[in-house]
């Protein structure tokens, strides 16, 4: 799976790959920092372990690669019949860089090849660059009220 990107002079390709066990320092490094744990609090970061167990215990986790570089991630699960959810993650060494909309189209890909029907992404209402995506690649915004426990 692939899809290519023009970005300024360079011809770049990214490509969605299942997360293996030597990508757990990316994700680790992905879900430390600090503003991605203000966004996906509920990622576990105790151990490598208890982190492969989240990625891989409902859903399944997928590692964005451009050439031989890891730029970023999404999970995607079934939470009903054809009716899919995710949430994708950029490095921060890469967020800026127009990735977020290209990870939407691998994202979609994947979720065809699953039979998904609906996707859905569950967004705090303050990450408004994560709206902005989300709008940009055709989705429309419901409301969903949570309570942290």
């Amino acid at each position: 799976m692939g899809k290519t990107i023009k970005k300024k002079d360079e011809l770049a390709v990214l490509t969605a790959k299942p997360a293996v066990r030597e990508d757990l320092g990316f994700w680790m490094d992905i879900y430390g920092d600090p503003e991605v744990r203000r966004q996906m609090y509920a990622a576990p970061v105790e151990s490598d372990d208890v982190l492969w167990d989240y990625l891989y215990r409902e859903q399944k986790a997928f590692t964005v690669w451009q050439s031989d570089k890891r730029v970023g991630g999404f999970l995607l699960s079934m939470v009903a019949p054809f009716l899919g959810t995710f949430s994708i993650v950029i490095h921060k060494d890469f967020r800026g860089s127009g990735h977020g909309r290209e990870v939407m189209g691998l994202i979609e890909s994947e979720a065809r090849k699953e039979g998904y029907r609906t996707l859905r992404a569950d967004v705090y209402s303050d990450n408004e660059s994560s709206i902005r995506l989300l709008e940009k690649c055709g989705f429309r915004q419901f409301v969903w009220l949570e309570k942290n426990l």
